[in-house]
């Protein structure tokens, strides 16, 4: 739908309710969506035109996504990485118990299993590097972009390294719901309306943030968390955790473009303001989203100047 006006820009039915969560890749422009016929359907994001339609078989329950590839669990207790461009098999593993959760980063597909293990496989060929007992079991599991690994324990939290050695634990008051792992920080929420900060370094607490409604769901997007509120509100922290210019940029990119599709124009406008001014004058994609949402708001003046500034890149 249009964020400005409501209006539907496109809709599509993919003949079956949907079995796993709906994954978005916006640097390939593309949503992934799995139905309980097994099959996977691949969209262009702009129109919501099928690139391609995948019958997997078993019904997928979990999708994640790497730069160039989808990773799905299904009921089989299988995975496959598929080729985002053709939906080519590029390798299969089988876990040793049915997937609770999967995260992909660092060039490790992280499995936790509903049996209390986690795994972390090469997301090249599926090969196991290494893997962990003290989960417990249907624990979730947050990835940073550098390979280390959030999870949680009977009533711990443990930080597990690359390697997949435990760096630490840590004994929260109440039972996390929500994990989440930056370049320097672990945050942690119970669902409440508090997220607990912890130095990732040490485990130790450096601070609790309080937001103004239940927390539903954390993501990382760059070097920012984003947490969202069971108010419909999206709290962007950074919590000194971004590393550079292009995780600043793609964090915000992110944003705004959730702001954008909650229907919050003004907010969107703010933040991709902030990339041209603060992080990349010259990103392509804040200044088209901008231009449009410019043209969407009748200043055809202030989205004229930036496709001039678009032209002389």
């Amino acid at each position: 739908m249009n964020a400005l006006t409501g209006e539907l820009r496109w809709q599509i039915s993919v003949g079956a309710p949907l079995t796993a969560p709906v994954q978005v890749h916006p640097g390939a422009k593309r949503i992934f969506a799995a139905t309980e016929q097994g099959k996977i359907h691949c969209l262009d994001l702009e129109s919501g035109r099928t690139l391609w339609t995948r019958p997997h078989g078993a019904v997928v329950d979990r999708m994640a996504l790497a730069a160039d590839r989808i990773v799905v669990s299904d009921q089989s207790r299988k995975l496959t990485a598929l080729d985002l461009e053709k939906s080519g098999v590029l390798w299969e593993a089988a876990p040793a118990g049915p997937v609770a959760d999967t995260s992909v980063n660092a060039g490790q597909v992280y499995v936790a299993t509903a049996d209390g293990r986690l795994s972390a496989l090469d997301c090249k060929d599926g090969s196991e590097k290494w893997s962990y007992t003290r989960i417990k079991p249907g624990s979730p599991v947050a990835a940073s972009a550098d390979g280390y690994a959030i999870l949680r324990q009977d009533s711990a939290v443990a930080f597990i390294g690359p390697d997949g050695k435990e760096c630490w634990t840590y004994q929260p008051e109440a039972t996390p719901r929500h994990l989440a792992c930056l370049t320097s920080r672990v945050i942690l929420s119970d669902g409440g309306t508090t997220l607990v900060v912890l130095d990732r370094a040490s485990g130790k607490v450096i601070e609790r943030r309080a937001v103004a409604a239940e927390v539903s769901g954390m993501e990382v997007s760059g070097g920012l968390l984003l947490a969202h509120t069971a108010d419909g509100a999206v709290h962007a922290f950074g919590f000194g955790g971004r590393t550079d210019e292009a995780d600043d940029r793609e964090g915000y990119l992110h944003l705004a473009s959730i702001l954008e599709k909650k229907g919050t124009p003004a907010e969107a406008i703010e933040a991709y303001r902030l990339i041209l001014t603060a992080i990349d004058p010259d990103c392509g994609q804040a200044l088209d989203a901008l231009a449009k949402l410019y043209e969407k708001a009748g200043q055809p003046e202030l989205a004229k100047e930036l496709r001039l500034r678009m032209r002389r890149k």
